[in-house]
């Protein structure tokens, strides 16, 4: 009926597995990456608007400020789109 499994596929079954938790801890990890992120944004916005936006916007530190802020930003929501599971890639196709 059930021939047990080979050495080489319990091995390939473990990976499997392995990778698949790993996988859920990667997405869940972007998750609240994200949100401290949005998070420590929507608390300081206040403080942003009076110290930053209100200034001269052009000035060396304004850019460092805004490129660290929001490309940062960017770069968390974006990377947690790409590991979750709502976005698909061509391999996922199969």
């Amino acid at each position: 009926m059930f021939e047990p499994a080979s050495p080489e596929q319990a091995m390939l079954r473990q990976q499997f597995l392995e990778s698949k938790e790993t996988t859920a801890w990667l997405r869940f990890s972007m998750a609240g990456c994200a949100t401290i992120a949005v998070y420590d944004i929507l608390i300081t916005l206040s403080d942003e608007i009076e110290l930053v936006w209100k200034r001269n916007l052009w000035t060396f530190p304004a850019l460092l400020y805004f490129g660290n802020r929001y490309v940062t930003l960017a770069t968390v929501l974006l990377t947690s789109y790409t590991v979750s599971p709502f976005h698909s890639s061509s391999s996922d196709a199969v």
